[in-house]
């Protein structure tokens, strides 16, 4: 696993420097992402030191409800999403693309939930994940009934 240079809590990177740190390409992305999420109303992101092992992260939520979070490390952009059973169930049954659903049904599952863990190594990657995270962005909302 790649070297993360912000894992210090005290030291609270920039977002310039935390996009930047996956390299030019991965910085692109993560912008797609950003823009994706941002047509999601009332989604803020946030700086989040998330622990030793995990550093500053890119963290979006619902209220009080964590919607994903994004891990950015040099050559890497991971992002990871809770899914409860109905809302895996759902994703499982939809139409979107197997990558995703093998990241689903690879995901450790613990009190029912499922943290999933999903490389977003190209476009269509955050195109991809951008719709997960639409479903699930509904459910915290209330306005999609699983």
């Amino acid at each position: 696993m790649p070297q993360n240079p912000f894992q210090d809590p005290t030291v609270k990177p920039t977002w310039a420097q935390l996009s930047r740190l996956a390299g030019d390409r991965a910085a692109i992305r993560f912008e797609e992402l950003r823009k994706k999420v941002g047509a999601i109303v009332w989604i803020p992101e946030d700086l989040h030191y998330s622990g030793a092992d995990w550093g500053w992260v890119a963290r979006y939520c619902v209220g009080s409800m964590v919607l994903f979070v994004v891990r950015i490390l040099p050559g890497n952009l991971e992002s990871t999403v809770e899914l409860d059973a109905p809302l895996r169930e759902k994703v499982l049954k939809s139409r979107i693309a197997g990558r995703i659903k093998e990241a689903v049904r690879r995901a450790p599952v613990s009190a029912g939930v499922a943290s999933v863990s999903f490389l977003l190594s190209a476009m269509k990657d955050i195109h991809l994940f951008a719709r997960v995270v639409l479903m699930r962005s509904k459910v915290l909302r209330g306005e999609l009934q699983i």
